[in-house]
């Protein structure tokens, strides 16, 4: 009873936090997508016992893990005005994209991260994370703090643009994975804050609704990891 109580607050703050923010129809459509999102994620749990509830931790999907995969067309903005060539250059980069063809769109965007456009920059950062993967090793480190840094840049120049926002979470959540568990419990809440924009300026991206049910999945699934703690350290004071 009592994880569903802080479930049901969990879900009812995120959508209060997008409600506030002045956006329209938000509430209509996301409540219902996010509610889905979020109990297809947590329809097979159960409540452990006071042990494994402790241990859990390494067990808790990323929003790395779920929040994104290659659809066509899904990160491309809702309307976005470009110079004749700017918006040929976004088309050939959906392509390769589309096409799976990564290290190719890498090698394309890379001479442009001088550029100011948020758009080239935060298909740049998403390229260097896809090369990254497919290269593994140090190297996918790498490539994925390159891909951090890009990111930033796009948010400095423009933080109406959805995208960005999304790929922002989606790599912050990423580079948590290097810098230990109270990195990544801190980075957790800024991660959830970028969805939550990203959806405001875009409520029909299914992928970041998803993949803030995930974020929904991940902070309950810790609330019951910090409930049996508390359970083992209280048993322990009273049995001593």
């Amino acid at each position: 009873m009592a994880s569903r109580r802080f479930f049901r607050f969990m879900l009812e703050n995120s959508l209060l936090a997008i409600k506030q923010r002045n956006v329209r129809n938000v509430h209509g459509n996301t409540s219902h997508r996010l509610r889905t999102a979020i109990s297809g994620r947590m329809g097979n749990l159960r409540i452990l016992p006071k042990v494994k509830q402790f241990a859990t931790l390494a067990l808790i999907p990323t929003v790395s893990a779920f929040g994104f995969s290659k659809k066509k067309s899904e990160d491309k903005p809702v309307s976005v005005q470009f110079l004749s060539e700017d918006q040929q250059f976004i088309q050939k980069c959906d392509t390769l994209y589309d096409d799976n063809e990564i290290e190719e769109l890498y090698n394309l965007l890379l001479p442009r991260s001088g550029t100011g456009n948020d758009e080239i920059l935060w298909r740049l950062a998403r390229a260097a994370c896809e090369y990254g993967k497919q290269l593994g090793g140090e190297s996918k480190k790498e490539h994925i703090y390159e891909a951090y840094r890009y990111i930033k840049l796009a948010l400095d120049i423009n933080e109406k643009n959805f995208a960005v926002h999304k790929w922002y979470a989606i790599l912050l959540d990423l580079i948590s994975e290097y810098e230990g568990t109270k990195q990544r419990i801190t980075n957790a809440y800024k991660v959830r804050d970028h969805l939550e924009r990203a959806i405001e300026l875009n409520p029909k991206d299914a992928t970041t609704i998803h993949s803030l049910g995930v974020c929904g999945s991940w902070f309950l699934q810790h609330e019951l990891v910090d409930v049996g703690k508390n359970s083992l350290e209280n048993e322990a004071e009273r049995s001593g």
